[in-house]
C-alpha cells in the first residue's frame, strides 16, 4: 500500500501510479456480501409497498395544493395499475 511507480510515458504525457487499495481477485465469499444482498432485496420489496402505503395515506388525508405548486407525491397512473395488480 502506498507504493508508487516510476514515471510512465503515455501518449498523453507522463503518469505516476500510486497503489491505494488492493482487492482479491474472483468472486467474493457470500459472507462478505450477504448484508449488501439482503439490503438490496429488502429495498426492492419495500419500495413498491412504501409507495402504495404513502399513496393511500395521501388519498385518506386532506391535502390542499396551493396555486403554482406541483404535487410531486400524487399518484401516477402507473402506480395505480401496479397497486391493483398486487392486491
Amino acid at each position: 500500500m502506498g507504493e508508487t511507480t516510476d514515471p510512465i510515458e503515455t501518449k498523453y504525457g507522463y503518469d505516476i501510479i500510486k497503489l491505494v487499495e488492493r482487492f482479491t481477485a474472483g468472486i467474493p465469499a457470500f459472507d462478505e456480501v450477504e448484508q449488501h444482498v439482503e439490503g438490496f432485496l429488502y429495498d426492492q420489496k419495500i419500495q413498491p409497498a412504501m409507495r402504495a402505503y404513502l399513496t393511500q395515506l395521501r388519498k385518506d388525508s386532506y391535502v390542499v395544493i396551493a396555486p403554482g405548486y406541483v404535487d410531486s407525491g400524487a399518484e401516477r397512473p402507473s402506480d395505480a395499475v401496479l397497486a391493483k395488480k398486487e392486491k
